[in-house]
């Protein structure tokens, strides 16, 4: 028999949603929300829970005392509820006596929106070692915002060259930010006056930790790669003025800063070497960092330019089931899913060993 077609449409779910059971009072965002169960509810292999209090400085790491609680009698915390307060408990010792010592401590039955729930220990993850936990838990990301880095390369002057005897000089720029080098086309003409009116194009994202090293450099031989620089300047992107329409960025004059080797080799030689330039970081568009059919987001960067927020959208992850293994040499499946929208996306946590999680 052929196997049934899967039916991936989107469906239309209802949840057992009673605001008026979970609130007095105005409504809030979380009366639109399902409870969810209690954390680990299910996987609890042990009745009581003792705290033990231990001194560090003695050598036999001597008990102080300990207090014991039965997980039947934790109460439940549920938002909006407030936080619980702590309490002095007292301790016992190995007798189970009451000492004079007391620990100050607050202890409840939580659920996976619980404020505590990113540090517990075991949140579903009871197999995991303590120092992978960290990777069950559920996750918030933001994209950064991009921004289009337009570079205008106009023309240089009074450039120092190494060798003023070579026939032809050939001469580039050769623009950096961050681990991306870009070089444009050599000059069109052979003299110390270069000119290019070209554009280089970057990507840079907030908050602009990189700077933008533009450098002027002279190729030694024609049919060699290998070049000299002859000036240099570097631009902190957060001194870069920011455009949020087509206009263009005002051209200035930039003083570059002497090579080292120009420094000790031509003392008396005043560097005065200049780049006509265009700089600017345009926001009036969306720079897509993901492929099209799949971008959520495709505003553009400058925030100005956004349309007004029409609502605020509430999205609760229940559950899956009938997932298949994808683990098959170990026959178990340790699932999460993934949520994005806009320039925000969430991780849930990571529900172990289950095919309907």
């Amino acid at each position: 028999m052929t196997k049934p077609k899967e039916d991936f449409s989107i469906k239309e779910t209802s949840a057992n949603i009673s605001a008026t059971k979970f609130t007095i009072g105005p409504a809030t965002a979380y009366d639109l929300v399902e409870h969810l169960n209690y954390l680990l509810k299910e996987h609890i292999q042990t009745a009581k829970v003792e705290i033990v209090v231990k001194d560090r400085a003695n050598i036999t790491n001597e008990i102080i005392g300990k207090v014991s609680f039965l997980v039947s009698d934790a109460p439940l915390h549920v938002p909006l509820d407030s936080c619980l307060a702590p309490q002095w408990y007292r301790l016992e010792d190995k007798n189970k006596k009451k000492v004079t010592a007391e620990v100050m401590m607050s202890f409840w039955m939580g659920t996976p929106v619980d404020e505590a729930f990113f540090g517990a220990w075991q949140s579903d993850s009871t197999i995991i070692s303590n120092d992978g936990v960290a990777l069950t838990c559920s996750q918030q990301y933001y994209s950064p915002r991009l921004w289009y880095l337009r570079v205008n390369l106009i023309q240089a002057q009074d450039l120092v060259l190494r060798d003023k005897n070579m026939k032809d000089q050939e001469i580039f720029v050769k623009a950096t930010l961050g681990t991306v080098v870009v070089r444009n086309k050599v000059s069109p003409t052979n003299n110390v006056i270069p000119p290019w009116n070209e554009y280089i194009l970057f990507v840079a994202a907030e908050p602009f930790d990189d700077s933008l090293i533009l450098s002027i450099e002279n190729k030694l031989h024609p049919k060699k790669e290998e070049s000299v620089s002859l000036g240099r300047y570097v631009m902190a992107l957060s001194n870069v003025q920011k455009t949020m329409n087509n206009a263009p960025a005002s051209s200035k004059w930039y003083k570059l800063d002497m090579p080292e080797e120009l420094k000790t080799e031509q003392k008396q030689v005043k560097f005065a070497s200049k780049f006509n330039m265009r700089i600017s970081l345009d926001g009036g568009y969306h720079v897509l960092d993901e492929c099209t059919q799949y971008s959520s987001d495709l505003r553009p960067t400058a925030k100005p330019l956004w349309r007004p927020v029409i609502g605020i959208l509430h999205l609760g992850i229940w559950k899956a089931t009938g997932l298949p293994e994808m683990k098959p040499m170990e026959k178990r499946i340790d699932a999460y899913c993934v949520a994005k929208y806009g320039s925000r996306w969430v991780q849930t946590r990571t529900i172990v060993n289950s095919l309907a999680p």
